[in-house]
């Protein structure tokens, strides 16, 4: 699996590149304007997990997941991701949100591992989830003051989902033994969001959450992603958020050597950029 460090540099590179342009922008334009007009939002984030929890079993083998903050930036890479929402002036909108996540851990390295009739010992595990998410929805804008503005949305869509799981053993005598499996998926997702904005939008908090899987078909049985953070918009086209992501995944295929299981926890600070358009 490929190191994300180089594509993290260069997305930090274009976006501070982009930056000038959007603080040049103008002042927020009155509310009437606001409310008869399109809203696009481009959003590249980064999500640095604090601790992986899991269970991966790839081609009969079992091996945990897991990784804690200290062991994050040896073990794991910072996780990638980008999302685009377009909003009509009546509320309905559409947002693709794209994903990669990555698990990666060493825990119970050296412990015994079968391969058929063979026994050897396993190294390490590496995980990855790939996820495009497609929805629809309608937001509802209230006024609650002066400058204070909140925004409930609710989407509905389908994701697909890529899983791929890389496990690395040595068997005697001393071969070493890569077992590489992928399955993908399509899966029903829901979910809500709550925005709560000051000062004429220039500061927010931001509370989002979906539902996804249900086992149906060959969807997983249960995806939740979790995301809370503070907004800081200190110019029209550019806003900053700083929070906290979470993704938990339950995701089983087969049985005996065929069966491949993909479950694992991850949550940590995030980092994202927006430009409005």
């Amino acid at each position: 699996m490929t190191d994300a460090r180089p594509t993290l540099v260069l997305l930090l590179a274009l976006l501070l590149c982009a930056a000038p342009a959007s603080w040049a922008g103008e002042e927020p334009e009155a509310a009437e304007e606001e409310q008869e007009r399109w809203e696009l939002l481009l959003q590249p984030h980064v999500f640095v997990p604090l601790q992986l929890r899991g269970e991966s079993v790839t081609s009969g083998v079992e091996s945990d997941l897991e990784a804690r903050a200290h062991e994050v930036w040896d073990h794991s890479d910072p996780s990638l991701g980008a999302r685009v929402e377009l909003w009509s002036p009546l509320g309905w909108g559409l947002v693709l949100d794209a994903s990669l996540v990555r698990y990666r851990s060493e825990e119970g390295q050296g412990e015994a591992v079968s391969l058929g009739p063979q026994s050897g010992r396993l190294i390490e595990t590496q995980a990855r989830r790939v996820s495009l998410d497609f929805s629809g929805g309608y937001r509802l804008a209230l006024e609650l003051g002066e400058g204070v503005e909140l925004e409930l949305g609710a989407l509905g869509g389908v994701a697909v989902v890529s899983y791929e799981t890389e496990l690395e053993a040595v068997f005697p005598p001393g071969s070493l033994v890569r077992l590489d499996e992928s399955e993908s998926a399509a899966e029903l997702i829901v979910g809500m969001d709550l925005g709560l904005f000051f000062a004429e939008g220039q500061l927010g908090l931001l509370l989002r959450g979906d539902l996804g899987g249900f086992g149906i078909g060959s969807a997983s049985e249960l995806t939740w992603k979790a995301y809370a953070a503070f907004r800081w918009r200190p110019a029209d086209r550019l806003s900053l958020e700083l929070g906290y992501r979470a993704l938990s995944v339950e995701y089983s295929r087969g049985s005996g050597a065929n069966r491949y299981v993909f479950e694992g926890l991850a949550h940590g600070p995030s980092l994202a950029f927006n430009l409005h358009f």
